[in-house]
């Protein structure tokens, strides 16, 4: 499937939503080249626990959550849907920001982070539970401690929600685009599918082959790739080359380039009602 075209309508309403946590990552223009469709063929921290927060409510609306990595404690966000039954299990999405939002002392309140209940509601339809974990101080997704940390918030959301093993997505812009490839790679029998959005390879500048190291390790897991044509923050070519990259692995993957649009592809990447619906049919072990 060559560049599937982008869904209109209604899905157009989930940028609304997704722009405040996802524009931040525009930020990472100041990081020019470190920001962090074609279809082919640091392990979890060991004292990662969840922290109730006061006001944590019902199903349906965004909580608040820290984590312990390292004996140090990290705030960070979640989405619980409403509608799921006692016992059942969950899909759960693991979201990785930008460079911008990492500047930010501590997570974005209520209301102020993508993916709002109705638009959960109305543009996806499996009950994803949402993670939202936060980067301080603008370190890496793809250092050591930036890796606890993701793999930490998603542990606590799985055990703490009944997450579905088999259905565990991660998903990433900019440099949280860098850090999904980063999971992704080192982690590849634990995510069901990823979505990459105006990232590059992880290894650049310490592979003699960064994309294709990067391609080989994910192996089958399923893939979804957004880029700019016109992004002159993460090139277009690297996302080229990370298609390219998957292409000579057999990989599993989509490739998405929109005309016209600069870093911030994510405002559509985002609400492609299709990349919603094929990431819901992905199961750990079975490739749709």
């Amino acid at each position: 499937m060559k560049n599937p075209p982008p869904s209109g309508g209604r899905a157009a309403a989930l940028l609304l939503c997704l722009s405040s946590v996802l524009a931040l990552a525009a930020c990472a223009g100041a990081w020019k080249d470190g920001a962090g469709g074609a279809h082919g063929p640091a392990a979890s921290p060991a004292n990662a626990t969840p922290t109730p927060q006061a006001g944590a409510g019902p199903g349906g609306e965004f909580l608040q959550r820290t984590v312990e990595v390292a004996g140090r404690r990290y705030g960070y966000q979640l989405y619980n849907p409403a509608g799921t039954q006692p016992g059942e299990k969950r899909p759960v999405l693991l979201f990785l920001h930008g460079t911008g939002e990492g500047f930010l002392p501590a997570p974005r309140k209520e209301g102020e982070v993508g993916l709002a209940p109705e638009v959960m509601r109305e543009q996806i339809r499996a009950p994803f539970v949402a993670v939202f974990p936060h980067c301080p101080d603008c370190h890496q997704w793809t250092n050591a401690g930036g890796e606890a940390l993701a793999l930490a918030a998603l542990d606590a959301a799985v055990a703490e929600f009944g997450g579905d093993p088999e259905r565990l997505y991660l998903t990433g812009v900019s440099m949280g685009g860098i850090g999904a490839w980063h999971l992704a790679s080192r982690h590849p029998n634990k995510f069901a599918a990823v979505v990459v959005v105006s990232g590059r390879s992880p290894s650049e500048g310490r592979s003699k082959d960064p994309y294709g190291e990067v391609a080989r390790a994910i192996g089958r897991t399923p893939v979804w790739v957004f880029h700019g044509a016109e992004d002159a923050v993460v090139p277009t070519r690297k996302g080229r080359l990370m298609r390219d990259a998957l292409e000579r692995a057999g990989a599993v993957y989509t490739y998405t380039e929109y005309p016209g649009v600069g870093h911030n592809a994510w405002e559509r990447a985002y609400a492609e009602r299709e990349m919603w619906d094929w990431l819901a049919r992905q199961r750990l072990g079975r490739k749709d």
